[in-house]
């Protein structure tokens, strides 16, 4: 009955680090978009 419980927070923790290197990335590439004006 407690596995369902960790593998909802495994997804929660995947999704939370994807979430973080997608903003990392497009902040990357806004500055990069300056550079380019």
């Amino acid at each position: 009955m407690v596995g369902w419980r960790y593998d909802f927070w495994d997804i929660v923790d995947t999704i939370s680090e994807l979430a973080k290197t997608e903003q990392e990335a497009s902040e990357v590439f806004r500055k990069r978009t300056d550079n380019v004006r």
